[in-house]
């Protein structure tokens, strides 16, 4: 990896994790100023405008990054193509929005038990934030490849500060009720859709052709059941909950896991930074070189992560401390699980690269059905009777069934031998030092605060030995 590279890398990083970062910052704002009940309602409709842009995304932002280059080396073609992505979906989500307005409290009523949710306006923005938001992943993967750097600058910034300071302007100056901290995130979105509108027709054009759209669709279908079942695992977990235990319980366990999304989302935004670079080393043909680089920057990817979720624990155990709130305080006890449980999710991302390449994306739905069944089976006859843990120990389940099993397809499409060293080093050490610092705080009466930092240590310690030799050797300076 050249010093250009590396530094593409971090930069991109760093931008495409920026605007997940606002939950994190604002959550001691939002322990001050909203209730549990209040924050998992708030919770409760990130879902459904996850869900919202999930489905009729249609998974076309994965495609995106497959079919640019193939067409990379055709202006019109690249045109055509990218035209036809953005108004095919633009006006799919006019046409639901049309549908959500005669349907939506129908099925909100559906889903939702309670007396405090409604479409009008609950879902109604939240659906409108999902389908303004369709659009965006597709393009910020292309503006990942061309290295366009202002507007994907642009886009995250604006997601990030707009996000930020309409939640605090709400939070401290308004009535800081559910709706108007979904508003603020609402305008946001507009904001972001109409700058991406504009760019497309400036540079694009207004086009939409079915010859561009159908092999994009053939490869981006499949794995929109795989996005579902994903999301489905998640939406599952607040409707148990609410159903068996009450909103205080759905707030506190939202509380936790946004904790911990902090590191899959920046464990993503990694991935999604070195995508461009495992792909290109996937179109050269298999020797020692090619290895050791890929196997350079799965290794790169493991231990950020490993570094991610010892922050994870130093933060989110350590948060109460600075922001004292008793009815929150319960979450700080499922961080460390949840984070661990990320592992899981690391190597999934790893292992499915070779896959997305191949464009063997026809078998992810089976990968995660089987474990989506277990976990619902969990949550369903467990949470009624041991409560939120029964929630945090099947998310860790049904990651952990997928692993192997992505690992023996990956093996067969992949091309290349992975690194056992690189790759099940760190996280062994990383499941050994939290299991010693755990076993302290519960047996030897250690502060928590102590545990976390001195977890937090350890695993930098042997993170910069392990790399400094490393580094030296790779980076061409």
């Amino acid at each position: 990896m050249s010093k250009q590279e590396l530094k593409n890398t971090i930069v991109y990083t760093f931008l495409s994790f920026l605007p997940a970062t606002t939950q994190l910052i604002l959550l001691p704002l939002y322990m001050q100023k909203l209730s549990v009940a209040q924050f998992g309602i708030f919770q409760g409709m990130t879902i459904v405008q996850v869900l919202i842009s999930t489905l009729f995304g249609l998974s076309l932002h994965a495609s995106v990054a497959r079919y640019y280059f193939s067409y990379r080396h055709d202006p019109v073609r690249i045109k055509n193509y990218l035209s036809s992505v953005f108004w095919f979906l633009t006006l799919l989500s006019v046409i639901v929005f049309l549908i959500g307005l005669l349907t939506g409290t129908f099925l909100f009523d559906l889903f939702y038990k309670s007396d405090t949710l409604d479409y009008f306006p609950y879902g109604i923005v939240a659906v409108s934030t999902g389908l303004l938001n369709v659009t965006i992943p597709a393009f910020l993967v292309v503006f990942r490849i061309i290295q366009h750097l202002k507007a994907f600058t642009f886009i995250s910034l604006m997601s990030f500060l707009g996000n930020l300071f309409g939640q605090v302007i709400v939070l401290l100056y308004m009535n800081s009720s559910v709706i108007n901290l979904m508003l603020a995130k609402l305008w946001v979105i507009i904001a972001i859709f109409l700058f991406l509108m504009y760019y497309v027709i400036t540079r694009y054009g207004i086009t939409l052709k079915k010859s561009y759209l159908k092999p994009s669709l053939y490869f981006a279908l499949p794995l929109l059941p795989y996005s579902l079942i994903s999301w489905f695992y998640i939406f599952n977990d607040n409707t148990i909950i609410l159903r068996f235990l009450d909103e205080d319980a759905l707030g506190i366990y939202n509380f936790a896991v946004n904790l911990a999304a902090a590191v899959e989302l920046f464990v993503v935004s990694v991935s999604q930074a070195v995508q461009p670079k495992i792909f290109e080393l996937f179109t050269q043909r298999k020797n020692e070189q090619q290895t050791k680089e890929l196997n350079f920057n799965y290794k790169m990817i493991m231990e950020i992560s490993v570094l991610a979720i010892a922050g994870l624990v130093l933060v989110g155990q350590n948060l109460f401390l600075i922001v004292p709130k008793a009815e929150y305080e319960k979450a700080a006890l499922y961080v460390p699980l949840l984070g661990i449980g990320f592992l899981f999710r690391v190597y999934q991302i790893i292992y499915t690269m070779p896959l997305f390449y191949q464009r063997k994306t026809q078998i992810f739905f089976y990968l995660t059905f089987g474990s989506v069944i277990i976990g619902f089976i969990f949550h369903w006859f467990l949470i009624p009777y041991i409560g939120l843990w029964a929630a945090i120990w099947a998310g860790v389940l049904a990651r952990a069934i997928q692993v192997p099993v992505i690992y023996y397809i990956a093996q067969k499409h992949a091309h290349f031998t992975y690194s056992v060293k690189d790759m099940y080093l760190a996280p062994t050490l990383l499941m050994a030092i939290l299991g010693l610092v755990s076993y302290a705080q519960i047996y030897w009466n250690m502060a928590i605060w102590l545990g976390s930092v001195l977890f937090f240590v350890l695993v930098c310690v042997y993170l910069l030995y392990s790399n400094v030799k490393l580094l030296r050797s790779k980076i061409q300076l």
